[in-house]
């Protein structure tokens, strides 16, 4: 179909969601004070394809049917497929601190639903990770494959000598955050890991990697991720529009098949976002 424009649709709610669990008016509106201007809607069974539009001007306003409720509603402008299709592809998240055994943490790990709720597993990870923060990574839906989030916590700040940085600094952390992820393995969570460079107008920029779940020992080897660093910094070094806009967020995902990381989705800090096939 042809580019469409759909006001008003509700994206989610005060009412209990699919795991049980309930979150307050006040909690969205803390929420979407997160969101950017734009946000892209990917397509739920594989984010690795083209986002199918966008979504902007999201508020919370009261149930119509129900005034004990409140709901996120938001404009959806769709460049493909339809209404139905991309709405169950937008899942918003929010990563939420619970605790931290150090003050200033190197790395972190967000746990999925269930697991947050796992008392006593957050208490063995600070008794065992040393500068480990813990929280939760809240999603819209329930998560089948209960992906966590790790992420190394020491921002990579870019400039001629980023190599000898990151062998210095980054990657401790980084080797620590695969042995997490070994770890998650044992709960039955895979993990996707994020670590952060500067950007070229001072903004932080996520470099999200997201493994073959089949296959996490190759996709977290930490030459795998020493090249999808070097390649995210190539990009932010010569692409133009992130030296004029800033970067919020890279995607990769590993290629088994080439046995590295390929960056596949970019998203500016204005919402506009480019896929690289």
């Amino acid at each position: 179909m042809s580019s469409a424009t759909y006001k008003d649709q509700i994206i989610a709610g005060t009412r209990i969601d699919s795991q049980g669990e309930r979150r307050p008016k006040e909690y969205f509106e803390e929420l979407i004070k997160s969101f950017p201007a734009r946000s892209p809607l990917n397509q739920q069974h594989d984010m690795r394809l083209e986002t199918v539009g966008y979504l902007e001007n999201f508020r919370v306003v009261q149930d119509t049917e129900d005034e004990s409720e409140w709901n996120v509603i938001a404009d959806v402008f769709l460049t493909k497929g339809d209404l139905d299709s991309a709405l169950k592809g937008f899942s918003y998240s929010a990563l939420e601190h619970l605790a931290s055994n150090a003050p200033k943490p190197y790395v972190s790990v967000h746990l999925p639903y269930p697991l947050y709720n796992d008392e006593a597993y957050i208490r063995s990870l600070l008794d065992e990770v040393p500068g480990l923060l813990v929280g939760r990574w809240v999603k819209k839906a329930a998560d089948p494959t209960t992906i966590s989030l790790v992420a190394a916590l020491i921002v990579l700040v870019v400039r001629p000598e980023w190599e000898i940085q990151y062998k210095e600094n980054i990657r401790p952390a980084i080797l620590k955050a695969i042995e997490l992820i070994k770890g998650l393995r044992e709960k039955g969570s895979s993990a996707d890991l994020l670590q952060h460079v500067r950007g070229n107008i001072g903004e932080d920029v996520q470099l999200l990697f997201v493994p073959d779940r089949a296959n996490e020992d190759a996709s977290f080897s930490e030459a795998a991720i020493f090249s999808a660093v070097s390649a995210a910094i190539a990009f932010l070094q010569t692409d133009e529009k992130s030296k004029n806009v800033g970067v919020q967020r890279i995607r990769f995902y590993f290629d088994l098949g080439k046995r590295r990381y390929v960056l596949f989705h970019v998203q500016y800090l204005d919402g506009t976002d480019t896929h690289h096939a």
